[in-house]
């Protein structure tokens, strides 16, 4: 094997590196540190990561990478916002009998326990004053903040924008600009 062929693999062996650690958390610079190891200054590691991120190559790399992770993880855009849509418009009276209790998780659908954020359940003597000493369950579920969840979905469809209003004497800083361009 010619020194140039065994230079072109060993160069393609630490892109392979490079890509398999900046998957890790997409951070050029570290993933350039680690693939790197005699690389000790940060600002090299990121200036050289950056360069390595504009590669077409290296590129391709990062992003059949991350179809994989998301292939392997079953995500996919569809499935997150199917996810937003059940944290959004699940009825909390669903949950509950028509006498208030909780109704058991085995009565609960796929889509209402998808939604349960966290659940608690207690055995304690709620009524001491009657001086007897029997035990009840305490069962208590956590469900999502809907605003959190509109907030995030409305800014998807861009029903809500953030504007940002620039206030200013604009006729003076245009002169400034002008005169500048003069000079």
């Amino acid at each position: 094997m010619s020194r140039r062929a065994e230079r072109a693999e060993e160069i393609s062996i630490f892109h392979q590196r490079f890509v398999a650690e900046y998957l890790v958390d997409l951070n050029a610079t570290q993933a350039y540190l680690r693939a790197h190891p005699s690389c000790q200054n940060h600002k090299t590691a990121s200036v050289e990561g950056w360069k390595l991120l504009r590669r077409p190559e290296i590129v391709v790399a990062v992003a059949e990478g991350q179809r994989q992770r998301l292939a392997t993880a079953e995500l996919s855009a569809t499935r997150v916002l199917e996810e937003a849509r059940r944290l959004l418009f699940y009825n909390a009276k669903d949950f509950f009998n028509d006498d208030g209790s909780l109704k058991p998780l085995s009565e609960l659908t796929e889509e209402q326990t998808a939604v349960i954020e966290g659940l608690k359940v207690a055995r304690a003597n709620f009524d001491r004053t009657d001086g007897k000493k029997s035990d009840e369950w305490l069962h208590e579920i956590r469900l999502p903040k809907k605003a959190a969840v509109l907030d995030l979905l409305m800014r998807h469809f861009k029903l809500l924008t953030d504007v940002v209003e620039l206030k200013g004497d604009w006729d003076k800083l245009a002169s400034r600009l002008a005169r500048a361009r003069q000079r």
